[in-house]
């Protein structure tokens, strides 16, 4: 399973399409804030993180996910 961070919808578009042609069970997070909440609700494998988002970028994101892993 894994969580696509990306506020840009082109970018969804071109990394979606990737991870469904490999297979891949995938939810999608438009920002940060929101992919800390759906990692704290759902066992990720992966995470793939946009490190330059508005609000809460990648690397708070990651921070805040790593304090309750």
């Amino acid at each position: 399973r894994v969580l696509l961070v990306e506020d840009y919808e082109p970018n969804v578009l071109v990394a979606s399409s990737f991870l469904e042609a490999f297979g891949c069970a995938y939810d999608v997070a438009n920002n940060g804030a929101e992919a800390v909440k759906r990692a704290k609700d759902t066992q990720y494998d992966v995470i793939l993180m946009d490190v330059q988002m508005y609000g809460m970028n990648g690397f708070e994101a990651t921070a805040a996910i790593r304090r309750f892993e």
